[in-house]
């Protein structure tokens, strides 16, 4: 057989290159293609993931993207979530786009971290008279029996809304909790005795008689783990790299009421920062980065929704979108501004730190909503 000539050779690894330059790469290629089209395989992967990594890997390309949004739209699910508590999730999310109604506490945590805590309750934060009796009649609808604070003084719920007292409570270790309700149900059809439970809050009272917002409540919690909050559009998580990725939190409130709060998240696998905590600093005194701290921009001035906060927007599970009125009440909310500052007390002069300057800027302003986007 006849020696080819040399340009033979070359001209077929032309062809070989040009064939090899038309073939999918990455994830394209279809042995990949078939593991992220499966989805027992590829929530196998997902699951593992922190929320930060998950967007991370909707960057990968077009196709890791679909994959990726189509898992977490099936993670972070709230309706199923609501559904551990309430026959009708939608029913509850249209009252909450209703009423305003805020979710915080453990089950928003629970919610972003993508896990649970079977003894843990439902902490509903109302903002008027009105919402505050329209919830607990809602709440009476759905199964659950009003619990007075007291056995010696029993009282219906529609006797407390009427005569409220305005007794201040620190079960949680926030200094502005006013009012706690609590409404307990048996789940139905299972097998567990379990209780299911839900706290409606009442925030305080301001100089003007009337109710403050339930963000001067959230941002008076006793450690940063839990600032979270749902509203009737997006979850919210305002320390969420500290939070979820390096599991830990500052401790602004260290008193016998919120001991056994930070016992409790601490046993949940959370890091409490308590006491002379050693950030790095430069030698003005200053705190070098956001992140060396970790996560928590001492010294920084935050606004709700802003870039360091983790903004998950929520499926609609009503048809019924919210008015236009509910959406500018927001908006002042979404505008809240404060700083997490440094502080020393005691003969020893130990180094704490608090929440400092929890304000808007105008009350009278209207303020967009933040973009429909979940970034972390």
């Amino acid at each position: 057989m006849p020696k080819k000539p040399w340009w033979w050779y070359r001209k077929q690894k032309q062809q070989a290159a040009k064939a090899a330059a038309r073939q999918p790469k990455g994830i394209l290629s279809p042995t990949v293609a078939q593991i992220f089209a499966r989805h027992p395989i590829h929530d196998n992967i997902f699951i593992r993931l922190s929320a930060a990594s998950l967007a991370r890997m909707s960057s990968v390309c077009r196709d890791v993207r679909v994959v990726t949004i189509d898992f977490m739209v099936r993670a972070y699910n709230l309706n199923r979530r609501l559904s551990h508590f309430f026959r009708d999730p939608p029913a509850f999310r249209a009252l909450q786009s209703r009423t305003l109604l805020v979710i915080s506490g453990s089950f928003v945590l629970q919610f972003l971290d993508r896990t649970f805590y079977p003894e843990s309750d439902l902490d509903l934060y109302v903002r008027t008279h009105d919402s505050f009796r329209e919830v607990g009649l809602w709440l009476q609808d759905e199964g659950y029996a009003y619990k007075p604070s007291s056995e010696e003084e029993a009282r219906t719920f529609l006797e407390e809304v009427e005569d409220l007292d305005g007794e201040t409570w620190q079960d949680y270790g926030s200094n502005r909790m006013t009012a706690v309700y609590n409404f307990e149900r048996k789940p139905l059809n299972s097998a567990s005795n379990d209780t299911r439970k839900v706290q409606v809050i009442l925030p305080p009272l301001d100089a003007l008689d009337e109710y403050e917002s339930p963000m001067k409540v959230i941002m008076g919690f006793h450690s940063t783990c839990v600032m979270n909050f749902i509203n009737h559009e997006a979850a919210y998580s305002l320390y969420p790299y500290a939070t979820f990725e390096k599991r830990c939190a500052l401790v602004f409130i260290d008193n016998d009421g919120s001991k056994r709060a930070l016992a409790k998240y601490a046993a949940r696998g959370f890091k409490m920062l308590n006491r002379d905590v050693n950030f790095r600093k430069c030698r003005s005194g200053i705190y070098k980065d956001p992140f060396s701290s970790p996560g928590f921009l001492i010294d920084g001035e935050r606004k709700v929704a802003d870039r360091f906060t983790w903004v998950l927007p929520l499926v609609p599970s009503h048809p019924e979108s919210p008015a236009r009125s509910s959406t500018g009440r927001w908006s002042g909310d979404l505008q809240r501004h404060w700083k997490v500052c440094e502080k020393r007390q005691g003969l020893d002069c130990q180094t704490r730190f608090a929440v400092y300057k929890c304000f808007l800027w105008s009350q009278g302003d209207c303020y967009p909503l933040p973009p429909a986007v979940s970034r972390l």
